[in-house]
């Protein structure tokens, strides 16, 4: 999470550079090529950051199993799966608005005053990120790193795979230590059978990802045109960009709805 933030740093004070009156005004093509850098190295940030932060959220919840505890005098069952549900769903809350008020604000700073403030306000709440993990840090439940889990994947995997008839079809009985005599396992299989499952169950659930590309595609596209086609209308001082900003005002409202549902 850290380098993520010092990645994702570097890239808005880069952004900010780029995004100066004199570069711009100067007609010179490295502040474009500094825009593409820095927009890169933010999308790397964003996708370190991400695919750390979720995981920290999810490691907070200790319960592993259902459990009966006494609230206000009433017996209730404690499910851990609903308990990480719920936290999901008000975390994805919180970070709605975050980008409900932070689009939207950004965009009039754009309009009515310049790129670059518009870089560097996001960069200096930013910089408040490390701070807030320090000083939470003592309150933070940290699992040990248990290694690389893909390169665990990718043995079983192959081992699988060598093991079965079709050319798509995978064999994940094979790769199960139970199926395979104990002088014969790998040294790398320290996995157990219903790891192999989880494995398969993953993989199946991430064909629902297949239709993303399509989908994005489309979706910006939308975007695109109805950000056009605003820049045509009268918008009375609000910027023709500020409308796309408003999707996650759909997910603030849904997130209370589906909590009780």
């Amino acid at each position: 999470i850290h380098i993520a933030i010092v990645v994702s740093t570097i890239a808005h004070v880069i952004l900010v550079a780029a995004a100066a009156p004199g570069v711009l005004t100067s007609g010179n093509k490295g502040g474009f090529g500094a825009f593409i850098v820095g927009l890169l190295l933010l999308c790397t940030g964003t996708g370190l950051f991400k695919a750390n932060i979720s995981p920290l959220l999810a490691e907070q919840n200790r319960d592993t199993r259902m459990r009966v505890e006494v609230q206000n005098g009433e017996r209730v069952l404690v499910d851990p799966s609903i308990t990480n549900s719920r936290v999901f769903l008000w975390f994805y809350f919180a970070i709605n608005i975050g980008a409900t008020v932070g689009q939207v604000c950004m965009v009039f700073v754009e309009k009515y005053h310049s790129f670059w403030l518009a870089f560097f306000l996001p960069t200096v709440l930013f910089l408040l990120c490390p701070l807030v993990l320090a000083l939470n840090k003592k309150h933070y439940h940290l699992t040990p790193p248990t290694g690389s889990v893909l390169q665990k994947f990718l043995q079983m995997f192959g081992f699988a795979k060598k093991r079965s008839t079709g050319a798509f079809a995978v064999n994940w009985e094979a790769a199960k230590p139970s199926n395979v005599p104990v002088a014969e396992r790998p040294g790398w299989m320290t996995y157990d059978d219903a790891w192999v499952d989880e494995v398969k169950r993953g993989l199946m659930a991430c064909k629902v990802f297949l239709f993303l590309p399509i989908f994005f595609l489309a979706y910006n596209q939308m975007t695109g045109n109805l950000t056009t086609q605003a820049g045509t209308m009268e918008l009375h001082g609000a910027p023709n960009d500020v409308i796309q900003n408003l999707n996650p005002l759909s997910i603030i409202i849904m997130v209370p709805i589906m909590d009780k549902v």
